[in-house]
């Protein structure tokens, strides 16, 4: 066994629910247990675990690929524990309240099929309120200490409160009859009535204090705390000014390539054409119905560029109201839970999506992108702990990389490909800016909204939100494609054949990127 495996083992003995995604048979009697995550207790025990293993690590000569993407990560976690500011900025926006609120919707990565899953949950929950009560300390500790979140998060997190309590649960569908009046009553007490509770004290305590700039350089050593981000979700040697000069460069080529497609269909603005030529919705059904059909021509097409097909194909959803500032992502397959993975797409506004844009979203978020890659790595052999981590690098690089794969014959669904190309370049623009360069939130809408003039308000002040709130994690797409392009060169001038580079990339899975292109060189080049 791999050691970062046997750390998984060690991991799960002192927080049972990471086994939902795992599925060891040995640890379902486990299930029941919810630790509080932010107890001091847990967290020093989570310390402790990992000190233990990075000594091991830091002592072993022959390391294996896994240990050094182990390590890795262990380095990363102890650097950035070094910035006490982080301490007080709990990650509000995106609670473990509102993750089994998700999950008592069936809406989520567990699945609840049976009574004595619904059982399960309803055990956890009894943890809500003791968490709910760490979790206001931490935030009654941020306002001694001065460290404040940001006024963009809590709004958002006063928005999903507003929306949740003003919900009826007993609209909730699938829950066995027999427990179902159990259930809804539990769900009720833990997690609505502790959403409440948070609230309250947000609106009554906190949010006078909210932080009124959105990056993270206004915190004491921030703009060091961003470098560490920055190198751990793209490469040692990129700073927070070569990202950002890299978005201009790669911004003025989106531009490039829109103005050469202008051309070729023959108008003055290829946004304004689009904007009074789309093609939108009218119903959720039918927006489903046609990823559906595109699921279909992306599984078929695989063919001429893969060596594995796969017959497992990802479901489709719609993102539940709370969450309506994302427009897709997805979950994948794991041992835990044994969904076929799912792509989520935000169907509450149909006749605002364009019919061109799906097929875009359908390459990324799907087949090839992030369904093809999650099925394989599941097949796969790899050591659990890569399986199931999320390098975002390796991953939203493939889906961005996924989206030029497409032979477009319809120039209005390039013209969609061409204009994420835009959004991902202004993520490098925007990160950077954001967290390194100080910049408002008003001056990051003006800067978004010039080169994406007819994109809602509303998406663009989704885009900030995002960026402000998880740091880093927008860089890792343009980054991601450019290093597996930049492989993708190397390989086909030795060899030719994409079918086998797109094997080589699968076969060595979720990784940081400085550890891929080693990799990569230490077997091929």
């Amino acid at each position: 066994m791999e050691l970062c495996d046997e750390y998984l083992h060690d991991y799960i003995k002192i927080y049972p629910p990471l086994n939902d995604t795992l599925g060891y048979e040995k640890y379902l009697k486990k299930r029941n247990i919810l630790p509080n995550h932010y107890s001091q207790i847990l967290i020093k025990k989570e310390s402790k675990l990992s000190d233990k293993y990075y000594d091991i690590l830091m002592k072993k000569k022959d390391k294996s690929f896994y240990d050094n993407i182990f390590l890795f990560d262990l380095k990363y976690d102890k650097n950035l524990s070094k910035y006490n500011f982080s301490n007080y900025l709990l990650d509000i926006e995106d609670n473990i309240l509102f993750e089994y609120y998700e999950i008592c919707l069936n809406n989520s990565y567990i699945s609840l099929n049976t009574k004595d899953d619904y059982v399960v949950i309803m055990n956890r929950l009894k943890k809500m309120p003791a968490i709910t009560n760490e979790m206001i300390k931490i935030l009654e500790d941020g306002i001694k200490n001065r460290v404040f979140i940001n006024y963009l998060i809590i709004d958002n997190f006063l928005y999903k409160c507003k929306t949740i309590l003003a919900s009826d649960i007993n609209k909730i569908k699938g829950i066995p009859i027999s427990i179902k009046k159990q259930f809804l009553k539990s769900m009720q007490k833990n997690i609505i009535e502790n959403i409440r509770k948070l609230n309250e004290f947000l609106l009554g305590k906190y949010v006078k204090f909210s932080n009124k700039q959105i990056g993270l350089y206004s915190y004491p050593s921030g703009k060091q705390y961003y470098k560490e981000v920055c190198k751990y979700n793209t490469l040692p040697n990129l700073t927070p000014e070569a990202i950002h000069d890299l978005g201009l460069k790669e911004l003025q080529k989106d531009l490039s390539l829109k103005k050469e497609l202008a051309k070729k269909m023959g108008v003055d603005d290829i946004d304004d054409y689009m904007y009074k030529n789309d093609k939108f919705f009218s119903t959720e059904e039918e927006v489903l119905k046609y990823l559906y059909k595109l699921r279909t021509l992306l599984q078929k097409r695989c063919k001429k560029l893969f060596y594995d097909n796969i017959d497992n194909l990802y479901e489709i959803k719609c993102i539940s109201k709370q969450n309506a500032n994302n427009m897709a992502y997805y979950i994948g397959p794991n041992d835990g839970n044994k969904n076929k993975g799912t792509f989520y797409i935000n169907t509450l506004n149909p006749e605002k999506i364009s019919k061109y844009s799906l097929l875009v979203l359908s390459l990324h978020e799907g087949i090839p992108g992030h369904h093809y890659e999650a099925v394989l790595n599941e097949k796969s052999n790899k050591a659990e702990y890569i399986k199931h981590n999320l390098y975002s690098s390796y991953s939203e690089g493939w889906g961005l990389y996924c989206e030029s794969l497409f032979e477009y014959t319809n120039d209005k669904e390039y013209y969609y490909k061409l204009q994420y190309s835009v959004e991902r370049s202004l993520r490098l623009i925007l990160d950077t800016g954001i967290h390194y360069y100080g910049w408002d939130k008003t001056k990051c809408f003006e800067y978004m909204k010039k080169y994406l003039k007819y994109y809602s308000d509303d998406f663009i002040n989704d885009q900030i939100l995002r960026y402000s709130s998880n740091p880093g994690q927008a860089l890792t797409y343009k980054i991601g494609e450019q290093v597996i392009l930049y492989l993708k060169e190397k390989y086909m001038k030795k060899n030719n054949d994409i079918k086998a580079f797109h094997k080589l990339i699968m076969d060595t899975g979720p990784c940081p990127l400085e550890i891929l292109i080693k990799r990569f060189h230490d077997i091929n080049l």
